[in-house]
């Protein structure tokens, strides 16, 4: 993994605490003391819905959707951890968040089936 903004590349490896800090020993055997660890993670669909369908993916791996849950595909909604909007820095990590955007994707599809 790479932080253009610390200048720093950091490839798989170990973190163990010490007292209070980290230390983060990589694939090469080189080791770093850190103060705090931020972690990107991509998203790896276990089913592959979203690809099958030809939707919108974002670099994060979660389906594109806007606010009311809709995806590229207009007969497709989707909510979750695997939806993620644009405009926020990544998908919904906790259950309530991902039940309230389902909440809100049934309701937008219910209105769309309505007419």
């Amino acid at each position: 993994m790479t932080s253009a903004r610390a200048g720093c590349r950091l490839g798989a490896g170990r973190v163990k605490e010490l007292d209070g800090r980290m230390e983060v020993r990589t694939a090469d055997g080189s080791t770093t003391d850190l103060d705090g660890l931020f972690v990107a993670t991509t998203l790896i669909p276990a089913a592959p819905h979203a690809e099958q369908l030809g939707l919108t993916r974002l670099e994060s791996g979660a389906v594109e959707v806007d606010l009311l849950g809709r995806t590229s595909d207009p007969l497709v909604f989707a909510a979750g951890d695997l939806a993620h909007h644009r405009d926020l820095p990544m998908p919904s990590g906790s259950v309530l968040a991902a039940a309230a955007a389902g909440q809100v994707a049934g309701s937008a599809c219910l209105t769309s089936l309505l007419g």
